[in-house]
């Protein structure tokens, strides 16, 4: 894609590229998990606050 040759310093090898992925699509996971956790976690406070009033 860059015509990175071997001994470039840009060149990446496909296992660390395979590696990676993974972790990098593990951080995107969890993000999208504690984004939904954070949203019911606000919708649960403001339903216990409505019943409280």
């Amino acid at each position: 894609m860059f015509k990175a040759k071997k001994k470039d310093m840009f060149w990446i090898g496909g296992i660390l590229t395979f590696f990676g992925s993974v972790i990098y699509l593990q951080y995107k996971v969890n993000k999208v998990i504690d984004h939904q956790s954070q949203n019911l976690n606000q919708e649960f406070n403001e339903l216990s606050a409505a019943s409280t009033i």
